[in-house]
């Protein structure tokens, strides 16, 4: 069987760029406010909350400690 994918798919760019996406886009789509999610970007550790759906609902951005 990887022999035939190898026949198939050699040489064959199945790769696409990702589409880049604003920020405001991002909290249009989460229903949240701009703030948050700007805020959310720069964080190094971040927790995220969901509701039962699976819609964001909250962020905790955690402090990063340099120890």
């Amino acid at each position: 069987m990887a022999w035939v994918e190898f026949v198939r798919f050699h040489n064959v760019n199945r790769r696409t760029q990702p589409i880049p996406v604003g920020l405001d886009e991002v909290a249009d789509y989460a229903q949240l406010p701009m703030e948050e999610v700007s805020k959310w970007s720069k964080a190094r550790r971040m927790v995220a909350h969901h509701d039962p759906h699976g819609r964001m609902i909250s962020a905790e951005v955690q402090a990063h400690a340099l120890t």
